[in-house]
């Protein structure tokens, strides 16, 4: 025969009902820890908390937009240089 299995209710307090009394999680509750303890975030925090999943998804898609232009314009430029300096170095040397 196996054993019944004791599970006990949080009641959201730090409290806890198990077998129809009521139990505290610690001497002290969980009023007397301070609220950066009791807060426990799995991942990273979220830029924009308020956007939906749908909204930020919209946002991410146009910041990489953003980047790609940016990144566009920054090799044009590094070549746009090195096209520079190879005509100066191609004018410069005598063949």
């Amino acid at each position: 025969m196996a054993a019944p299995q004791l599970t006990a209710q949080s009641m959201g307090n730090g409290m806890f009902v198990f077998l129809g009394v009521q139990v505290c999680l610690a001497p002290w509750g969980k009023q007397a820890l301070p609220q950066a303890l009791l807060k426990k975030r799995r991942g990273r925090k979220r830029k924009n908390p308020e956007l939906t999943d749908e909204e930020r998804i919209l946002w991410r898609k146009h910041q990489n937009r953003e980047s790609a232009k940016l990144s566009l314009v920054r090799r044009k430029v590094i070549a746009a240089e090195y096209e520079g300096k190879l005509n100066a170095l191609i004018n410069k040397t005598p063949c």
